[in-house]
């Protein structure tokens, strides 16, 4: 993993038909906590929902420290039309030939093709830019969305991976999907 790639690539962003991925910044906080506050966004996942703006506040000032070093890629999600943050997307666990994805998205925003057209193209840059041959995303099994997202992304249900993870209490089989460079 190169953190010096990691950076450059935060720096400078990337963007699509509808869509600009970028670093995260401290006027994010409102329409963050806009989907970050929600039970329906943070069902399926560890953290959340946040109550308080201040907890948003703490993880952006987090992220914006972490671009001076980043282990991972970590995108705000900005919709063109009303230049308004609907989610984020991060790259992690990067090897020299593998990374993880995940993303979480506005529950406005769903429906519209939006995440579908982001994991598209960070397959293409872990593909392109990061030299890498496999693109792996996880989701807990009743995470329905999050399952068609990566189908329509193009990846290929792992059927020999299987865990489980406690979320908000109760244990979840989770579920993983891939891709290689060159299907």
């Amino acid at each position: 993993m190169n953190r010096n790639i990691n950076r450059k690539i935060c720096e400078e962003g990337l963007e699509s038909e509808r869509l600009y991925y970028r670093k995260l910044r401290l006027d994010d906080v409102q329409d963050m906590f806009e989907y970050a506050s929600k039970g329906e966004t943070c069902r399926f996942l560890k953290w959340g929902p946040y109550i308080g703006i201040s907890q948003v506040e703490k993880f952006i000032g987090e992220k914006i420290y972490n671009y001076q070093a980043p282990e991972d890629i970590l995108f705000g999600i900005e919709l063109k039309e009303v230049k308004k943050l609907i989610g984020v997307i991060r790259i992690y666990n990067i090897t020299e030939k593998n990374a993880d994805v995940s993303y979480v998205l506005n529950p406005l925003f769903t429906g519209k093709g939006y995440m579908t057209e982001t994991v598209k193209n960070m397959i293409e840059l872990c593909f392109q830019k990061l030299q890498l041959t496999v693109v792996q995303a996880y989701f807990v099994e009743d995470n329905i969305r999050s399952e068609k997202v990566m189908i329509n992304s193009g990846m290929q249900k792992d059927e020999s991976y299987e865990a489980y993870e406690v979320i908000k209490g109760k244990t979840r089989r989770v579920l993983r999907y891939r891709t290689e460079r060159g299907n």
